[in-house]
């Protein structure tokens, strides 16, 4: 657990996740948003592709994204794009780190990826995002599932963060 007296672990890369219904708080249109949180891989959590969270209905959705680690990378992609990632920085197993990717406008530059308050990487998202559901853990066809622990998720229709880093 990061806060609190516990936070979801993510176990079984194939049955371990969290699904929420299409709601039209995650209908972001081409507004501003913010997706963060918290996440502790295991050793297992930092090989290959591992889904953090997807808003995707299925794996052939091309309208929205999916924010997963890469071989320890931090990667947002929307239709198979890769739109922003970590870069160099490469995420170490047993260790908290906190996530954040924020769409602050749909011009150049708009969107970032924070690592642990610091901007990661920057990209551009001029994506309109129509209400879908999302699943925490795993990717919309319930496979490359996280593993390791994820604690307070919070989705955003706003630009949280003006200054970065903080």
């Amino acid at each position: 657990k990061k806060f609190g007296t516990s936070s979801l672990l993510v176990a079984n890369a194939t049955s371990d996740y969290i699904s929420v219904p299409s709601s039209s708080e995650f209908g972001f249109g081409t507004s501003a948003y913010t997706i963060e949180l918290y996440i502790r891989p295991s050793a297992d959590g930092i090989t290959g592709t591992k889904t953090l969270i997807d808003f995707r209905d299925s794996t052939s959705d091309n309208t929205h994204g999916v924010l997963y680690l890469s071989a320890g990378q931090i990667k947002y992609d929307v239709g198979g794009t890769n739109l922003v990632n970590s870069g160099l920085v490469t995420l170490n197993n047993d260790t908290w780190y906190y996530i954040a990717i924020q769409r602050s406008s749909t011009a150049s530059n708009g969107l970032s990826l924070i690592i642990d308050g610091a901007q990661a990487g920057q990209g551009t998202d001029a994506t309109n995002y129509p209400a879908k559901g999302i699943r925490i853990g795993a990717n919309a066809a319930a496979a490359d599932g996280f593993d390791g622990h994820i604690d307070e998720i919070r989705v955003s229709a706003s630009s949280r963060y003006s200054t970065i880093p903080f």
